[in-house]
């Protein structure tokens, strides 16, 4: 029996190289002969381990292993990849956000730096105004000043030099009378200097009508007003003067020392 079964097992050897339906066929046939036998089992299984189907099955096992490999290797790249691309995603909602907040920041920034540029083109129209305002007040201030001290140094000299003629009886009276009208003149000039000033600093102006309206009397107006009470007239004038004490009593021989002194023989009055 076992001589059979190898001569068939050699018949049949060329059939199952050529097709594997003949090898399954012939492994069939000779595991039912050789299935009885006490060593039949181990040459079953090495018959079945050599065979084309058996190969291509762990061709298979050994191809599907790898693939599945591949593809678990794929699902983690894949994997990595979508937690990559939902990180992209993130930073670039945060980048855009961010841009955004920039660009609004910018906008700000540069609707204060155009409220800055227009303060600023205020401020120097304004400074350019109190430049000129400043200058002109300087330059109001030494004019009037210079005005002023002229006024003021001719004024004096004048008075000065005209005490003299003013002692003089009666005839110095006219010598009052227009040393008084240059001290009115004068000071309704200073008057309007000031408001000059004044209207510079943006001050209010003072009243100048009153003195610029005084008028001078003549020597006739001023002799008459002092006929019969020259006392009042002189405690009057001392007062504002701030003289003390009343006038001196005059006797005939002191009005002719003053009277003679200047003028000489006067008929009737000097001798």
């Amino acid at each position: 029996m076992i001589a059979s079964a190898i001569l068939g097992l050699v018949a049949t050897n060329i059939a199952t190289l050529i097709s594997e339906d003949a090898h399954t066929a012939s492994y069939e046939a000779l595991s039912s002969v050789l299935h009885a036998l006490p060593l039949a089992e181990p040459v079953l299984l090495s018959l079945r381990s050599k065979s084309p189907s058996s190969v291509r099955a762990m061709d298979v096992q050994i191809a599907t292993a790898t693939l599945t490999k591949k593809l678990d290797d794929l699902r983690h790249a894949h994997d990595a990849e979508v937690k990559r691309s939902v990180n992209l995603e993130r930073n670039l909602n945060a980048a855009v956000q961010l841009h955004r907040n920039l660009e609004r920041e910018h906008l700000n920034l540069r609707q204060s730096h155009l409220m800055l540029d227009n303060e600023h083109k205020a401020l120097q129209v304004e400074n350019k105004a109190h430049i000129k305002k400043s200058f002109d007040q300087a330059s109001a201030a030494k004019s009037i000043s210079t005005r002023l001290a002229t006024r003021s140094a001719t004024n004096a000299a004048r008075n000065l030099s005209s005490v003299p003629a003013e002692t003089i009886p009666i005839v110095g009276t006219a010598i009052v009378l227009g040393v008084t009208f240059w001290d009115l003149k004068d000071a309704c000039a200073t008057l309007k200097d000031l408001n000059e000033l004044n209207k510079a600093f943006d001050h209010q102006p003072v009243n100048h009508t009153e003195v610029c309206g005084m008028k001078v009397p003549t020597q006739d107006e001023a002799l008459s007003k002092i006929k019969g009470d020259w006392r009042s007239i002189y405690d009057k004038a001392a007062e504002s003067l701030w003289l003390v004490g009343r006038p001196p009593q005059l006797s005939l021989s002191e009005v002719k020392k003053w009277v003679c002194s200047p003028f000489g023989s006067i008929t009737g009055l000097c001798p």
